[in-house]
């Protein structure tokens, strides 16, 4: 059973509510913070707002102000539950519970789409399709010209597994032609400690993604090839092997670079261009 800190409404904008909850957390810790009630402030602005003081912490919106706190533990032990039982699986689900005012409870499913999966030597990558739809978008809007950005996502080193969460866009300083695409630096570097830190460090910076123009295959050239050296020489201090996702007309490939203890870089391609199971 989740651990619950229940408090009332965030009304921010009235001054005799002007008061932060979170000094007031429980000692013992806990693994949910639940605001029952009406949110007057705007829903985008209370999470932001919570999220800088509750770094890594889900945080539920309990609408209506007279939701009791035995209604959010009811919630709360239907999606223990679930989860407890996803585990179980082997496929990928989403869903939502709905308790309704006669005590019964609905239950409505998401689709939820089986990720591209990349097997490159000892290691394997998993890309949601929701992340290689975004980066096939980015390359659309920049076309003729090549574009990219950094990856986030969660790496487990001892099973040897990458599941991606996000590519970001070109930052502030990039430059991109119809052949080549050279990364900027433009506050990358703010943004990614503060992506680390509202995740407690669970999702980190994992490589890089370039897309290639019509025509032109997904594999890496020379150039992508330095790159992955340097990407390896770069991961390898934590372990971690330097990734680079290549998009192009045929979907996104996936490249892995690492590090010997020789210190000779280690590359691993696809055996075909574009293949991804």
């Amino acid at each position: 059973m989740p651990r619950l800190w229940i408090f009332s409404d965030l009304h921010q904008e009235w001054p005799e509510n002007d008061w932060d909850p979170t000094a007031h957390a429980p000692q013992d810790g806990f693994d949910v913070a639940v605001v029952p009630g009406d949110i007057h402030t705007p829903l985008t602005s209370a999470i932001d707002w919570l999220a800088d003081r509750l770094l890594g912490v889900p945080v539920v919106f309990v609408p209506g102000n007279h939701d009791t706190a035995s209604r959010a533990f009811a919630l709360s032990s239907i999606a223990a539950g679930a989860l407890g039982r996803s585990f179980d699986g082997e496929e990928a689900f989403g869903a939502v519970w709905q308790l309704r005012d006669d005590g019964s409870v609905a239950r409505h499913g998401l689709d939820v789409e089986t990720p591209a999966i990349f097997d490159r030597g000892k290691w394997k990558v998993v890309l949601p399709r929701s992340v290689e739809n975004l980066m096939a978008q980015m390359r659309a809007v920049k076309l003729p010209a090549e574009t990219g950005g950094v990856l986030f996502g969660i790496v487990d080193i001892s099973a040897r597994r990458i599941d991606l969460v996000d590519a970001w866009p070109p930052p502030v300083g990039s430059k991109g032609s119809q052949t080549e695409f050279e990364r900027g630096v433009g506050g990358l570097k703010d943004d990614v400690i503060k992506a680390m830190a509202m995740t407690l460090d669970q999702i980190r910076y994992v490589g890089e993604w370039h897309s290639h123009p019509k025509g032109a295959s997904t594999a890496p050239s020379e150039t992508d090839i330095g790159q992955i050296g340097w990407l390896a020489e770069t991961m390898s201090s934590d372990e971690c092997p330097g990734l680079m996702l290549i998009v192009g007309d045929q979907g996104v490939d996936a490249s892995l670079g690492n590090v010997k203890p020789a210190l000779a870089i280690e590359q691993e391609v696809s055996p075909e261009p574009g293949s991804a199971g």
